[in-house]
C-alpha cells in the first residue's frame, strides 16, 4: 500500500512500512481540510489513488503526487524535533513552523496570514533547521558526527596525558 514511503536502508520492509504508516496516522491530525481528508481516505480505508481520484474528480497522478508530498512533509522530523526543544521557541515561531513544515504553506502565504515579515518567517525556519540538526547530531556517536562545530578527535590542544604517567 505505501511502498513508496519505505526508506532504502531499512532492514525489514514490512516492519518499516508498518512503522511509517503508524507515524502518518499519528501525525495526520496536524493537517487541515482537504489534505487531512485525502490522507485519512488513503490510510484508514486503504483506497487506491485511482479510487480517490474518482471520488475527488481529479487525475490519479495528481492525487498520487499530493499524497506523496503530504507524506514527505509528515515524515520530515524537523518540526517534531522543534517540539522536543519547544522551550527554545516562542509560540509564534512554533505556529510558523507548523504552517511551513507540516501544512506546506509558502513563506509569502504565512506572512500574509500572520501579518509578519518574511524575515521573521525565514529566521524561524533557519532556527528550526539548526535545532533539528543539533538533535540529530546528539543522537549520532562522536565519531560519526559531521557537524563543523564538533571538534575532531585527532586534534589535541595540550600535551598527551599518557606521556606524563612515567
Amino acid at each position: 500500500m505505501v511502498d513508496w514511503l519505505i526508506h532504502n536502508g531499512c532492514e525489514s520492509p514490512a516492519a518499516s512500512k508498518r512503522d511509517l504508516v503508524e507515524v502518518l496516522r499519528r501525525r495526520v491530525d496536524l493537517l487541515t481540510g482537504a489534505e487531512r481528508a485525502l490522507m485519512e481516505m488513503y490510510l484508514d480505508s486503504g483506497q487506491s489513488f485511482r479510487r480517490i481520484a474518482r471520488l475527488t474528480g481529479s487525475n490519479a497522478s495528481t492525487v498520487a503526487r499530493r499524497l506523496h508530498r503530504i507524506a514527505r512533509r509528515l515524515t520530515d522530523d524537523t518540526f517534531f524535533c522543534c517540539l522536543r526543544y519547544r522551550r527554545r521557541l516562542r509560540v509564534r515561531e512554533l505556529a510558523i513552523l507548523r504552517d511551513y513544515f507540516v501544512r506546506g504553506l509558502s513563506i509569502e502565504h504565512i506572512c500574509a496570514a500572520r501579518n509578519i515579515s518574511r524575515y521573521c518567517v525565514r529566521s524561524a525556519i533557519r532556527k528550526a533547521r539548526r535545532l533539528a540538526a543539533l538533535y540529530r547530531c546528539e543522537h549520532l556517536s562522536k565519531e560519526n558526527c559531521l557537524c563543523p562545530s564538533t571538534p575532531s578527535r585527532k586534534s589535541s590542544t595540550g600535551p598527551d596525558p599518557s606521556a606524563s604517567a612515567s
